[in-house]
């Protein structure tokens, strides 16, 4: 182990990570793919008790681990690259307290740094729960009046394009329901339109001049400030979320426990 107690991760390109969550203490984290940021760095340290940008990628060239220098060159197979890579996963959850997340290129305005926070974790959370649903379910409906599952996922995605782009940032167009059609996608697909628009949102946020928060716009009869409509998009994912997890429910599958998402 390093004098100071840290792990560093570093040299990182965008791909995958395997570093989904804290996990509670004692107990192993789950691999779980990312991709949203160019580049991150990551330290998590005793003494402090804080991580960075925990994205860790796996296409990067290398990870300095507590036990040395872990050598990733592109010819690394993908199986022994994510071994080696949740075998450091392990280590920070078993070895660290739980780390507090900041972001490469991090807001500096307070509401939106801990916006971003909070949007990252709702975005594992509903991508654990898209997961959990087998495909041959993703056209599964309680009532026939309701969406399917996946329809749920890319109503969603749509919807995140429409608050984050057309309301929050005020370039005010009509919802792109025709752009976001489940028929005809796979499971994969569904995740990974989801994936994108949550990743556009990341961007969005972290791009966003604070000078323009208390900003107005109309929402349907409602006059709310830019920073409203923001916290109504996160609003919307957990409100389909929560319907998601009855869906979960109603075919036996037991769901991602909300208290890992905190």
């Amino acid at each position: 182990m390093h004098q100071n107690g840290c792990l560093k991760v570093e040299n990182c390109l965008c791909s995958e990570s395997f570093w989904h969550h804290p996990s509670p203490p004692g107990s192993l984290g789950k691999p779980a793919k990312m991709g949203l940021y160019s580049s991150v760095s990551a330290t998590g340290c005793r003494t402090q008790r804080r991580a960075e940008g925990f994205q860790v990628q796996l296409a990067g060239d290398k990870v300095t681990a507590p036990t040395g220098i872990i050598k990733l060159s592109k010819n690394t197979s993908a199986m022994k690259r994510r071994i080696l890579l949740q075998s450091v996963g392990a280590f920070v959850a078993t070895a660290l307290p739980p780390p507090i997340f900041t972001f490469t290129n991090s807001p500096k305005d307070a509401f939106l740094r801990d916006y971003l926070d909070r949007w990252e974790t709702s975005r594992q959370y509903m991508i654990d729960v898209a997961q959990k649903m087998p495909e041959n379910e993703y056209g599964f409906k309680p009532t026939p009046e309701q969406s399917s599952f996946g329809e749920q996922l890319m109503h969603i995605a749509a919807v995140i394009d429409w608050h984050g782009f057309a309301k929050a940032d005020g370039q005010e167009f009509k919802p792109r329901w025709t752009d976001f059609k489940a028929d005809g996608l796979s499971k994969q697909q569904i995740i990974n339109v989801l994936e994108r628009e949550f990743g556009r949102a990341t961007k969005l946020i972290t791009d966003f001049n604070p000078a323009r928060l208390d900003e107005t716009s109309t929402y349907g009869q409602f006059t709310r400030t830019r920073r409203q409509l923001f916290m109504l998009m996160a609003d919307h994912v957990t409100h389909h979320r929560a319907q998601l997890l009855v869906y979960l429910r109603l075919k036996g599958i037991t769901p991602p426990k909300y208290w890992e998402f905190q």
